[in-house]
């Protein structure tokens, strides 16, 4: 399995103030298609999962962001799952439990951590 990851920025750039986007999302999006960051002025989170990458704002809103926003922190990857399961029964917490008890037999503890 080949897996990469891609960060523009760290958290210590964000943490001394440099809030202003310098990457956008179509930029990011050719580095993978999951990932965190957030837009300018930092406010709130970028989630992007499958490509889409949502914003959630400080007042708890979420909307899905424009290609050409720009981010000052963004890290991305292609994730290739080595395994797929479905398990149509989990409706709550307990049964997710179970759930990943099943999961954690048939995989490695290893790629759990």
């Amino acid at each position: 399995m080949n897996s990469r990851i891609f960060q523009h920025n760290t958290f210590t750039t964000l943490s001394s103030g440099f809030y202003k986007g310098t990457i956008t999302l179509k930029e990011a999006l050719e580095h993978g298609s999951v990932g965190i960051g957030t837009l300018d002025t930092a406010n709130g989170e970028v989630t992007i999962i499958n490509g889409i990458a949502y914003h959630g704002d400080s007042e708890n809103h979420v909307r899905l962001v424009e290609e050409d926003e720009t981010m000052p922190y963004v890290a991305m990857v292609e994730h290739q799952p080595i395994a797929k399961f479905t398990d149509s029964s989990v409706s709550n917490s307990e049964d997710f439990l179970s759930a990943r008890q099943l999961i954690q037999q048939q995989i490695p503890l290893i790629l759990l951590l």
